[in-house]
């Protein structure tokens, strides 16, 4: 496949292929088409967020703090090489992602450090992480998490493509929500948590709701963590359920989980209370203002039961909470997009490398992958 050296040739290709997804969605119905987003302008806008500072020097990067969580990768000649060799999965999905980069695009010169870690301990570092504090003061750089590569569903050794993942989850999602009344009957009026449940990621409080709010609807709690395979439910089952609660991992920290949640089209609520603290952990694609709309923030579980008994009970409400499932199915749906995925890697690597002060120009890592 041939390099594209300017936005406006994939710009033009990502217009095209928005309008065959129009046209055969016959105009997506109730869905208004104009909620389409500018993906280049959007894209560009989250990867200048990362840097308020107008240099970085490159010594700071390559001497970053070496743990074995952190990678150290340079692009040279548009070939990938790091300095140790590989042998975390971890890094082996975050470099997979950059070696689909590098094949499609014709990307700068340049030495970064990537964190698989969680959270990153060193907030003045110029590393590369999948996720930081919301409204932290950070100079970690926000970068694609390893799981756009690839992540199980079920068994914790089937790694499933990250494409294959989108395009299941965008077509049972497109054809929930084509508009309210669709998205009524598709959506059982039920409130469902899959996932891991114990008192180190706080979802033992964020999961004990009152016997008030399960008169009004079904309340299905699924803890992975005691529960047989036949509790099991798919991402793509999903669907069925009007409300999907999102909560934090392990000592508050990111669940890569939200973006197959939004991909159904049902509504996300987000508890991201972790003993108090509501700053929650943001991947690249939620620092934008356009995200603010495709989720409902509830601080506490008793915010959230109110907010479902009043549209449960208040058409009004219940307009809102389809309009943001449908701004948050769009979104995600367009920001990440696979080949989306990989355009923001390359516009990262652009900005990053135009502020790299004294950037070496030879050859210093040499494990090729």
């Amino acid at each position: 496949m041939g390099k594209y050296n300017t936005f406006e040739k994939y710009e033009k290709i990502n217009q095209i292929n928005l309008i065959v997804y129009s046209m055969d969605m016959g105009m997506y119905m109730g869905i208004d088409m104009g909620m389409d987003i500018n993906v280049i302008k959007t894209l560009e806008e989250i990867a200048n967020a990362n840097f308020a500072s107008k240099s970085i020097d490159i010594n700071s990067v390559i001497h970053a703090p070496s743990n074995h969580d952190t990678l150290f990768i340079q692009i040279y000649n548009n070939e990938i090489y790091t300095r140790s060799p590989i042998s975390e999965e971890r890094h082996h999905q975050v470099l997979r992602q950059i070696k689909s980069v590098v094949g499609k695009f014709a990307v700068p010169n340049c030495v970064f450090a990537y964190s698989t870690r969680d959270e990153y301990p060193n907030k003045g570092d110029f590393v590369f992480t999948h996720a930081i504090r919301k409204r932290e003061n950070t100079n970690n750089i926000l970068a694609p998490c390893f799981t756009f590569d690839s992540y199980p569903e079920k068994e914790p050794t089937n790694f499933i493509s990250y494409e294959t993942t989108y395009n299941e989850l965008t077509a049972v999602g497109k054809s929930s929500c084509m508009d309210k009344i669709i998205w009524l009957d598709t959506k059982n009026p039920i409130l469902s948590f899959v996932g891991s449940i114990h008192q180190y990621n706080y979802r033992n409080v964020n999961t004990n709701f009152s016997s008030s709010i399960k008169d009004i609807i079904n309340i299905d709690i699924r803890n992975l963590d005691a529960a047989s395979g036949s509790r099991f439910i798919s991402r793509a089952d999903l669907v069925n359920y009007r409300y999907l609660l999102h909560l934090n991992g392990n000592n508050g920290a990111y669940a890569s989980r939200l973006k197959y949640l939004l991909l159904v089209a049902s509504l996300v609520i987000y508890i991201p209370n972790f003993r108090g603290c509501y700053d929650y952990q943001i991947e690249y694609w939620m620092n934008h203002p356009s995200f603010e709309t495709c989720i409902v923030e509830c601080k506490t579980i008793e915010e959230c039961e109110k907010y479902i008994k009043n549209a449960e009970t208040n058409p009004n409400q219940m307009d809102t909470s389809y309009n943001t499932s449908l701004q948050g199915f769009n979104y995600v749906r367009q920001i990440l997009k696979p080949e989306n995925v990989l355009l923001y890697w390359k516009i990262l690597f652009e900005k990053y490398s135009a502020i790299i002060k004294n950037p070496i120009n030879d050859l210093i890592y040499h494990h090729k992958y």
